[in-house]
């Protein structure tokens, strides 16, 4: 049963997701080549899945009963895999540093990031409108950053 007070995080979560996920473009730095990829949820998101899951009421996304609960799921997903990515561009970037291919590897993710919001905005587009927009945005940014993340960690290699 939900009580006033796991109602009120769902309701939170929901509109941070919403939020995160369509509703404000996120915030991209190309002064700083360390910022590049941060973009989803980082950018604007004031709840963490660390503070979500100290919450009492901490989302089991294994059993998610609620579109709200499904949205906020997903949304964790795509902060998780944003993170992974963030944390592979940047051994990348270290690795590549003050050669040609730094550069390259900038504008390559630029570009990605670009290419990765609007083609999610493309996936969202036919529920437009509907409580699925969320996880359907969050699970498309989540499928292509995992994707993107392999591409850079091959690079590594």
């Amino acid at each position: 049963m939900l009580t006033s007070s796991k109602l009120g995080l769902l309701t939170a979560i929901s509109a941070l997701i919403a939020l995160n996920t369509g509703c404000a473009a996120p915030e991209q730095s190309t002064t700083s080549s360390s910022a590049v990829v941060e973009t989803t949820a980082q950018a604007t998101t004031t709840i963490t899945d660390g503070e979500i899951a100290n919450k009492e009421t901490s989302l089991d996304c294994d059993n998610a009963q609620t579109q709200a609960e499904i949205n906020a799921c997903a949304g964790l997903q795509a902060q998780a895999a944003d993170k992974k990515l963030n944390q592979v561009y940047q051994q990348l970037q270290a690795k590549i540093k003050d050669s040609p291919q730094e550069q390259r590897l900038i504008e390559a993710q630029q570009q990605w990031v670009k290419f990765r919001d609007a083609d999610c905005e493309y996936a969202k587009g036919q529920y437009e409108g509907g409580s699925i927009v969320p996880t359907i945005r969050a699970g498309c940014m989540t499928r292509l950053t995992e994707q993107r993340t392999k591409d850079l960690e091959e690079y590594l290699e």
